[in-house]
């Protein structure tokens, strides 16, 4: 590595992107908002756990696993009678590298789960209704401790890589946001 943990690295890789997907979600301040923002980051979040599922896993990581939240996903929009949107993209995984770096986007949004958790139960939102997958991402975050013990282990890594990875897994995210948020929210609570 060039020096720095493979964390920071990442971390400056995908300042951009990360600041850009952020602002375009804004606050989930209202119920509209959350059924948008839930559309998206589970056809997001499904169609990574997919792709994750078939990837070469780095030797670093053991037998860690990171949080899967699809199931959780698929109940919270039965919930609120809402379907994620279909992804035709491509995210390719072809080596561990690229698969720390997809893995650093997923697991890193455990931190901002505990804020968002917050905001949306002061719309009704919660680990029983609608908000399951957040409720269980807001409480792994020792899986992100120890993700990032794995992560910046000394050990030779193609950062470039990594961070492709990491920067092609945001825009994924971003892509899938901004399809849920062209389509009307209509439906229930």
């Amino acid at each position: 590595m060039n020096g720095g943990t493979l964390r920071e690295h990442l971390k400056n890789a995908t300042r951009e992107r990360h600041a850009a997907l952020d602002a375009f979600i804004g606050s989930l301040d209202t119920p509209d908002t959350y059924r948008g923002y839930l559309r998206g980051i589970s056809a997001f979040r499904m169609f990574v756990e997919e792709r994750l599922a078939a990837a070469p896993w780095p030797d670093r990581l053991g037998d860690w696993q990171p949080v899967r939240l699809s199931e959780d996903m698929k109940r919270d929009l039965e919930d609120l009678a809402l379907h994620a949107p279909s992804l035709d993209l491509a995210l390719d995984l072809p080596s561990a590298d690229s698969t720390l770096g997809a893995l650093y986007v997923l697991e890193g949004s455990t931190l901002g789960a505990r804020i968002l958790a917050k905001q949306v139960a002061a719309l009704g939102f919660d680990e029983t209704f609608g908000a399951r997958h957040l409720a269980r991402q807001a409480a792994a975050v020792q899986n992100w401790r120890s993700f990032v013990a794995g992560l910046d282990q000394h050990s030779s890594i193609d950062e470039t890589v990594a961070s492709r990875a990491a920067c092609r897994t945001f825009d994924v995210a971003h892509t899938a946001m901004r399809m849920a948020f062209q389509t009307p929210f209509k439906g229930s609570p």
